[in-house]
């Protein structure tokens, strides 16, 4: 399946959206969101049960006091497991986050308090005395006895004292209040991120295909991570600051892309709230942040706590609950056996611990790693290891599939923060003479891990071996970062592309410099590697073939390598979000912020061109016109004039991605 991101737009067609009207108990008891389509309340975290009538308490510390990132010497609020400095403060709410006073160890179980070594001081510097810190008013002049608790997200300055804009998926939308991760909708509003509308009356729009229905789930699938999150820029894409004007601040997430996507297919035209009408059902699942939390203990997401030491068992556990959820809803998964339903599985190792109940689906992933899953894992952090559990554990949660199946899933760039690429040249211009600026023939620059010799399945290891050898001035390879990363790879010719623990984003660093990829990793596909004539802008090295590799670099011609940084410039705004930033760009502008200039920049950089999402949805309907999944639409599109018009599925994708040879 190759060149179809050359395509004729999708058609459009009038679709009916349907009235969602329906009623929740005691309307959630203004304690979650009502969904109107279905009557069910989805609970704020803190709270469960069908009117969100229960308690459903996340502590801070744990019973024993062991170290944990949530742990708390003042007083938590048990709905997000956050703490502040409590009752009897005259500022109760001010918060208390990695911070202690001395001999708290006595007062409550609390071990080992330097743990992660956080700030603290005695008691009185926090309470009693008129420059205490959780007394002490902001407008006082001076400074507090102690001024070393950290903020959450929503807040700044030195008391916390500063309400800023906190993350919440679309900003709710502009129809509803952002609470720390948590949309509180206004009136006639539902949603996760309040984006759908209470409607007595079906309505119908317009509509381009493929149509995406994007399944609202209780909030412990993805919107609760938000809001018990310690940490401000972790399992998000964005958080604010307000140092002299509003600054977007984007998170360096690794699995962003989880979240990148539910945004964007929020609100995108391609969404439809009709079921029926549905070619593809998105399930909004956070795996990869569940997993992350688990590094970042609390008292309810630690591995100790269970028993368990593995982070993807749990993600696994998640992904399982949430395929018994959307059965038990709604009838659309076995309408196909979930072979239309997408999961995005974008941890280290991708869809390899894949529960088997939804290995049917499509699974979004960054690790395209075809063979088969046993005997062996490649990532070296152990508590990451799938293959440590027990075998009979291991064959009735996951079977044995293999990680990653190209004729169902899709293998996306990972999320890329603007600074990861904003002094690319490609920014400002799509053609160049990138000969006359090259100062290497090959870079890399990255853990190397020679003491972790499964890191990489050894390859990187085994090529800085040869550069080492070598001892050439115009191939350079590195450990850890340079300091001028980006400059360094739009000044090479060649960008090494190889695994890391699982997936690495060396791919996408490579192409949004205007650098080629040399990509070695066998049997473990890049990014639209399915969907793109991949050599017409990247070398594939078998890894038998690694001591001879820079011969072989070296010898292609002049004329090719100007070619492949063509098309390399061509193809590149499919390998970031562009939809995320051209949506920051919109709600700072309704905000009447001012303009951030890297983001403008890459708006009008990518303007008019095919993303990571617009590439996705090019993908899925690709697949939908081939008769891949049985549904209404597939039948009518293939019974129409449409496959009689355009008898080669390579031909109708014409885009102007990459140049035809």
């Amino acid at each position: 399946m190759k060149d179809i991101l050359r395509a004729r737009p999708p058609p459009h067609d009038f679709i009916t959206e349907p009235a969602d009207n329906q009623e929740c108990p005691a309307r959630c008891r203004s304690r979650g969101i009502c969904n109107a389509e279905l009557g069910d309340c989805f609970c704020r975290s803190g709270w469960n049960g069908t009117s969100c009538q229960v308690r459903d308490h996340w502590p801070c510390n744990h019973a024993d006091g062991r170290g944990l990132l949530s742990r708390c010497a003042g007083e938590c609020d048990t709905e997000v497991n956050k703490c502040y400095c409590g009752k009897g403060s005259k500022f109760p709410k001010r918060p208390m986050r990695v911070c202690y006073w001395d001999g708290v160890e006595n007062d409550r179980p609390f071990k080992d308090p330097t743990w992660d070594n956080w700030p603290h001081a005695p008691k009185s510097h926090f309470w009693g005395q008129n420059r205490s810190y959780c007394d002490m008013d902001p407008a006082e002049p001076g400074e507090s006895l102690f001024n070393n608790c950290r903020c959450y997200d929503g807040f700044e300055g030195k008391f916390c004292e500063s309400p800023i804009e906190p993350f919440c998926l679309n900003q709710c939308s502009g129809h509803g209040e952002c609470h720390h991760g948590y949309c509180k909708c206004h009136t006639g509003f539902f949603g996760v991120d309040c984006s759908r509308r209470v409607s007595s009356k079906p309505t119908q729009v317009e509509r381009p295909r493929p149509l995406i229905y994007v399944y609202e789930m209780p909030g412990h699938f993805n919107f609760h991570m938000f809001q018990q999150r310690i940490k401000q820029e972790k399992c998000v894409l964005r958080y604010y600051s307000k140092s002299g004007r509003p600054e977007t601040m984007w998170s360096d997430n690794l699995y962003g892309a989880e979240v990148a996507l539910l945004e964007s297919l929020l609100r995108s035209p391609h969404r439809t709230t009709n079921p029926d009408m549905a070619d593809f059902f998105f399930v909004p699942v956070f795996g990869s942040c569940l997993m992350s939390r688990f590094l970042g203990p609390t008292p309810r997401h630690a591995m100790s706590s269970y028993g368990i030491f593995n982070t993807g068992y749990f993600a696994a556990m998640l992904y399982r609950r949430a395929q018994r959820y959307v059965m038990s809803r709604l009838p659309y998964w076995n309408r196909t056996k979930g072979r239309d339903h997408m999961f995005v599985m974008n941890h280290d190792e991708g869809a390899c611990f894949a529960p088997k109940e939804i290995w049917p689906s499509i699974m979004l992933t960054h690790w395209g790693r075809i063979t088969g899953r046993y005997p062996n894992n490649t990532h070296t952090f152990i508590v990451h290891q799938w293959t440590r559990l027990h075998h009979d554990t291991l064959e009735n949660l996951y079977g044995g599939h293999p990680c990653y199946d190209p004729a169902k899933d899709v293998v996306l760039p990972s999320w890329r923060r603007p600074d990861h690429f904003v002094n690319s040249p490609l920014l400002d211009r799509t053609q160049r003479d990138f000969a006359t600026e090259e100062e290497s023939l090959f870079f890399f620059s990255g853990d190397l891990r020679f003491d972790q010799l499964n890191y990489s399945l050894g390859i990187r290891q085994q090529v800085a071996t040869l550069v080492a050898e070598l001892n050439t001035s115009d191939i350079v390879m590195g450990q850890g970062k340079v300091p001028d990363y980006s400059r360094a790879l739009s000044r090479s010719r060649f960008c090494g592309v190889f695994p890391g623990n699982g997936w690495s984003g060396r791919m996408e660093d490579a192409v949004l410099h205007g650098c080629i990829p040399a990509i070695i990793q066998d049997d473990i596909h890049v990014p639209y590697e399915s969907e793109l004539n991949i050599s017409e802008f990247a070398v594939r090295i078998p890894r038998a073939e690694i001591g001879t590799m820079f011969q072989r670099l070296r010898a292609i011609p002049q004329d090719e390598v100007i070619r492949m940084k063509a098309a390399v410039a061509r193809v590149w705004p499919r390998f970031i979000f562009a939809d995320t930033f051209r949506a920051e760009q919109a709600f700072r502008t309704r905000m009447r912020w001012t303009s951030d200039p890297s983001i403008d920049r890459i708006v009008k950089a990518t303007e008019g061109k095919d993303d990571v999402l617009a590439s996705l949805l090019q993908i899925l309907y690709f697949r939908k016109i081939s008769g891949m999944y049985d549904s209404p639409y597939t039948e009518s599109v293939q019974s129409s004039d449409d496959r009689t018009q355009y008898p080669y599925i390579s031909d109708r994708y014409k885009l102007a991605a990459l140049p035809t040879r």
